[in-house]
Order: C-alpha cells, then sequence, then structure tokens
C-alpha cells in the first residue's frame, strides 16, 4: 500500500505538523512521525521523537563548458591622405587714409570716419586662398563576428547545470537541491524499487528515488521518466520538446 506523504517546505518554530508531513531545516528533509500533531519550538534536528531524518542533500552536479566565442572581423584597409593644398598670396597693404577735418571730436587719420570721429582708410585686399587638397577615400570596415549563443536569464547562482547527459536516481538516493535545476538535451530517470522500509513500529514505506528541488525546474529538449518522487518548491518550466512521463508523484 502507498504511504501519502505532504511536503510543506522549511521548516519553522511554533507551526503544528502532523504524521507524514516533510519539511526541510538546514538542507536536510524530515518527516513527522507525531501520531498526533507536534508543535514545538525545537528543530527537528533535535526532536528525535517527532521526527526522523528522510533524505540529505546529494552532491552537485559538474559545471558545463563555456561556449566558443565568435571570431572577429578583419579590419578594413585605410584610405591614402589628400595632399595638402598650396597656400595663397598675401595681399598688398593697403594705403594709409588722410586723417579727416576735427569736428566735435576731430576726424581721426589712420582709424577713418567713425560717425563723429574721422573717416577710417581703407583696408588693403587679402590675398586669394589656396584650394584645399582632396580627402582621401576611407577604408572599408571588417565584417563583425558571429555572437556566442545566449546563455539562460533570471536563474539564481546556485543553479545546478545538466547538458547533453544521461542520468539516473535510483530506489537508494535522495537527491537535494536548494537552487535551481536545469536539465539541457537530457534524460533523467528516477527509479522505484520493490523494497519495504520501516520508519516506525508497524509503519512501512517502499524505497523509491527522490528528487528534492528548492527553486525552479527547467527543461529544455529533455526528458524525466519519473518512477520515483519529484519535489519542487518552485515553477515546472518545459522548453521546446521536453515532458515528464512516469508513474511516480510530483509534489
Amino acid at each position: 500500500m502507498a504511504i501519502s506523504m505532504e511536503w510543506v517546505g522549511g521548516w519553522l518554530q511554533n507551526v503544528p505538523y502532523s504524521y507524514n508531513q516533510v519539511v526541510r531545516y538546514e538542507g536536510i528533509v524530515y518527516i513527522c512521525v507525531a501520531e498526533t500533531t507536534v508543535q514545538s519550538s525545537t528543530s527537528p534536528a533535535l526532536d528525535t521523537t517527532n521526527w526522523n531524518i528522510f533524505s540529505t542533500p546529494g552532491t552537485a552536479g559538474t559545471s558545463g563548458q563555456t561556449g566558443t566565442s565568435g571570431t572577429s572581423g578583419e579590419d578594413g584597409t585605410s584610405g591614402t591622405s589628400g595632399e595638402n593644398g598650396t597656400s595663397g598670396t598675401s595681399g598688398e597693404a593697403g594705403e594709409s587714409g588722410t586723417s579727416g577735418t576735427s569736428g566735435e571730436d576731430g576726424i581721426s587719420g589712420t582709424d577713418g570716419t567713425s560717425g563723429s570721429s574721422g573717416t577710417s582708410g581703407g583696408s588693403g585686399t587679402s590675398g586669394t586662398s589656396g584650394q584645399s587638397g582632396t580627402s582621401g577615400t576611407a577604408g572599408t570596415s571588417g565584417s563583425t563576428g558571429t555572437s556566442g549563443t545566449s546563455g539562460y536569464s533570471s536563474l539564481i547562482g546556485s543553479t545546478e547545470w545538466n547538458v547533453e547527459s544521461e542520468y539516473q536516481i535510483s530506489s537508494d538516493e535522495q537527491f537535494t537541491f536548494s537552487g535551481d535545476y536545469v536539465l539541457d538535451d537530457s534524460y533523467l530517470y528516477i527509479e522505484s524499487g520493490n523494497t519495504q522500509v520501516e520508519y516506525s513500529t508497524n509503519k512501512f514505506f517502499k524505497k523509491r528515488g527522490k528528487l528534492f528541488i528548492g527553486g525552479n525546474l527547467l527543461l529544455r529538449n529533455s526528458q524525466i521518466e519519473n518512477d520515483g518522487e519529484i519535489s519542487v518548491g518552485g515553477q515546472i518550466i518545459l522548453i521546446d520538446n521536453s515532458q515528464i512521463t512516469g508513474r511516480g508523484t510530483i509534489i
């Protein structure tokens, strides 16, 4: 006969818990074995009368390899600089004007007339400016290299990555991850066994593989065949050709 268990998340002080409820405390999963509702400030790690260890943390997997960077485009050829134009000849200096007759202020000589002041002498003609040289043609820019493939976004720092591999969790194994769990082009089988385990007097449960995830479960082009148990604290996200099959439970 299958044993019904209820996952209720992290253990909290002075919160009532019932028989077969499952909690996480300091990375370890405990199951309540009290016959009556228990409400205490004593943690499951110390209250061994009402709590039994259900599973301990598994070992984290190996990180995936970093993608290869795109090739940089070649630099374009620089254009040839144009020649400098010839400087124009300086114009001759104009003759100084005759000093004007003084009116109220008297007409200034060299400055010429300024209204009340005398008329200014004419300036000499400026020399013609030389033509500017032709600018050189700019070189063609090199092609931009192809950008590398973007990774997933919005994943926390403790994300567990599993890429292009096959994995199996046997009926004797339990894996716990505090963050997100990602399968990318991968396959995971969670096994169910036939062995009955007595966790309290005349009370038994069947051993089966267990996967506990504190964050999100994300699959891309991947499959999980679940004949055991999966517990997810966040969301289950299936991308592209992803699916979860099997006879197991998902909490």
